[in-house]
């Protein structure tokens, strides 16, 4: 990965622009010549890299409890996300809200973003969805974060099963539903380098859902997915035809 010290982050600024005094001000840095050549080609390939990262941004809908029969946990997958982005700034500023929340969302409302979501191909969207009623286990019944981190396994290695490249999962930091934030980031990467082959860097990181916009794509998609079965909702959840659907424990799920 590319760490930038404050002499490299000027640098990159420097060696991405053709301003006559940000050239001279870079050959100052770095002395010209072959070393200024090899400098913007090494930004550059750098720059690559880091754009190349998957970005894959979760939050949860329904309760680990006694609360409900389901629970869900959605995501939405992506390398750049600026056009999901951009679709929920605008509805946000339209109608004068701080912050997308599927609950409580008019109908009409979740139309017009589903359809918008939809017509974006920079992201995949895929979910779970816990049936507690069929969870056999006394372990996974008696512990709510193991069960968290237990389902959550089976969605991330399908959505980074074909990926090769760095991954970083982005979770929602008010989640209640994971105890220990390390417990679930330590399960994912011993999952990931022991059972699924995967060779690649894997990084969690929990933010608020109201500082990133795609959390809360992540939200929307968590919501409507549950509406799905515990409401037999369907509509919207037929726009955003999710390309990955777990339902776990899948041989006993909604009997």
């Amino acid at each position: 990965m590319f760490e930038c010290s404050d002499n490299s982050i000027i640098v990159y600024k420097l060696a991405t622009t053709s301003h006559r005094h940000a050239r001279i001000r870079l050959r100052s840095l770095l002395g010209g010549g072959d070393r200024l050549l090899f400098a913007r080609k090494l930004i550059q390939s750098e720059c690559v890299i880091i754009s190349q990262m998957l970005k894959i941004y979760i939050d949860e809908s329904g309760d680990l409890g006694t609360g409900g029969r389901y629970f869900v946990i959605g995501a939405l997958c992506t390398e750049d996300g600026k056009r999901i982005r951009n679709v929920i700034k605008k509805h946000c500023a339209k109608h004068g809200i701080d912050e997308l929340k599927n609950y409580g969302m008019t109908f009409t409302h979740k139309q017009e973003i589903a359809q918008k979501f939809k017509k974006e191909v920079d992201h995949k969207i895929g979910y779970v969805c816990v049936d507690k009623t069929k969870i056999q286990s006394p372990y996974l019944r008696a512990d709510q974060n193991l069960l968290f981190n237990y389902a959550f396994s089976y969605l991330a290695q399908q959505l980074i099963l074909n990926a090769k490249q760095d991954v970083r999962f982005v979770i929602d930091n008010r989640n209640q539903k994971v105890g220990s934030k390390n417990s679930l980031s330590e399960y994912i990467r011993i999952k990931a380098y022991t059972e699924w082959g995967f060779t690649y860097n894997i990084q969690t990181e929990y933010l608020d859902s109201k500082a990133d916009r795609l959390i809360q794509a992540a939200d929307f998609i968590a919501g409507n997915c549950y509406q799905r079965y515990h409401h037999n909702k369907s509509h919207i959840y037929n726009i955003l035809k999710p390309e990955i659907s777990i339902k776990f424990p899948n041989s006993q799920f909604g009997r």
